[in-house]
C-alpha cells in the first residue's frame, strides 16, 4: 500500500506568481506557434504543450480563487487576462484545424507514449539490476536520471490525458486510444512505483510546481518494500533452463581473474580491487556467471 505524505508546502505567493506566469505563458506562445511553427519545433510538442499549460493555468487560477491573500489581487488580473485571451485563441483553432490535431494525437503523440512505456521499463531494469551489486553508487545515479527521465513527460502526458477530456477537445476528438494506453502506463506505473525511491525529493518537489493537483504520485512515498514480487510461469522457467544449459555449453574459457570471484560475490573483496573487478565483470560472462552462481545459491540458502 503506497504510504501518504504531507501536502504542505512551504513555497511563498511570489514563487507560485512567478510559475504561474510561465505556465500562462506558455499556454499562450504554444496556441499561438501552431499555424506557423518553427522548423525546430515539432507539431506533437506543440499540442502536448497547449494541453498541459492549459492544465497548469487552470490550476493555479483555481488555488488563486480558492486562498490568496488580498494583497496579491494585483498579481492574479493580468494571468486571467492572458488565459482568457489564449482559450479564444484555442477555440478558433480548434475550429480551423480539428483534423489536423486528431492526426497529430492518433500518430506522434501515440507514439510518445511508447516511448514513455521504454523509459518505465528502464527505470524497472536498473533498479533490479543495481541490487546484484555491492558497489551500486554508479547504478544509483543512472536510476534517478532514468526515474526523471520518466517522470517528467508522465506529468505531461498525464495533464494532457486530463484535457483531452475537457471542450473543446472531448467534443470532436477522439482520443480514446489514448486515453487506453495512457491509463495502461499509469497503473504499471503505480505498481513499480517503489523503483523510484531514490526521487522521492524530487517529487515533493514537484508537486509544489503542480500546483498540489492531489494526484497519487505526488501523494505518495515510493517504498522498494511495495514492489510486487513476479512469479515466472512455469513454461518460462523450462525455457530458461534450456537457455541456461545451453549457455553453460558454451562459457566463455577459464579467466585468470576468477579467482577473485567468490569473494566479491561474498562481498569480501579486497576494497582496492572491488571497483576495478567490479568494471571487469561489464566484459567478462565467466566471472559474471561465478558471481550471479554463488549469489543465487546463497539467497535460496536464506530462504530455506
Amino acid at each position: 500500500m503506497l504510504m501518504s505524505i504531507d501536502t504542505q508546502h512551504n513555497r511563498s505567493w511570489e514563487e507560485f506568481f512567478e510559475q504561474a506566469a510561465k505556465d500562462t505563458s506558455s499556454y499562450l506562445w504554444s496556441v499561438e506557434e501552431w499555424a506557423d511553427p518553427s522548423e525546430d519545433i515539432q507539431q506533437d510538442y506543440l499540442l502536448i504543450t497547449i494541453l498541459s499549460s492549459r492544465r497548469r493555468s487552470h490550476l493555479a487560477i483555481e488555488q488563486m480563487n480558492a486562498d490568496l491573500p488580498e494583497e496579491y489581487a494585483s498579481y492574479k488580473e493580468p494571468l486571467v487576462a492572458m488565459k482568457q485571451k489564449t482559450e479564444k485563441l484555442l477555440n478558433d483553432l480548434y475550429i480551423s484545424d480539428c483534423e489536423k490535431i486528431q492526426a497529430v494525437i492518433d500518430n506522434e503523440v501515440i507514439s510518445r507514449l511508447d516511448m514513455l512505456e521504454e523509459g518505465l521499463q528502464k527505470v524497472r531494469r536498473i533498479d533490479q539490476n543495481r541490487n546484484l551489486f555491492e558497489d551500486s553508487e554508479w547504478m544509483d545515479v543512472n536510476l534517478r536520471e532514468a526515474a526523471s527521465d520518466f517522470l517528467i513527460p508522465f506529468q505531461d502526458m498525464a495533464l494532457t490525458n486530463e484535457e483531452l477530456r475537457e471542450t473543446p477537445f472531448r467534443k470532436k476528438t477522439d482520443s480514446r486510444i489514448f486515453q487506453k494506453k495512457f491509463a495502461e502506463i499509469e497503473e504499471r506505473f503505480k505498481c513499480w512505483f517503489g523503483h523510484f525511491h531514490l526521487i522521492h525529493d524530487r517529487l515533493r518537489y514537484l508537486r509544489a510546481r503542480e500546483y498540489d493537483s492531489g494526484t497519487w504520485w505526488f501523494a505518495s512515498i515510493p517504498e522498494p518494500d511495495d514492489i510486487p514480487e513476479e512469479k515466472i510461469p512455469e513454461k518460462a522457467m523450462a525455457g530458461f533452463r534450456k537457455t541456461f544449459q545451453e549457455a553453460g555449453a558454451s562459457k566463455q574459457p577459464y579467466c585468470p581473474e576468477s579467482d577473485d570471484a567468490e569473494a566479491y560475490a561474498s562481498y569480501m573483496l579486497d576494497i582496492r580491487k572491488n571497483r576495478q573487478f567490479h568494471e571487469h565483470l561489464l566484459t567478462c560472462r565467466f566471472c559474471l556467471d561465478l558471481v550471479l552462481d554463488k549469489r543465487i545459491k546463497h539467497w535460496a540458502s536464506k530462504d530455506n
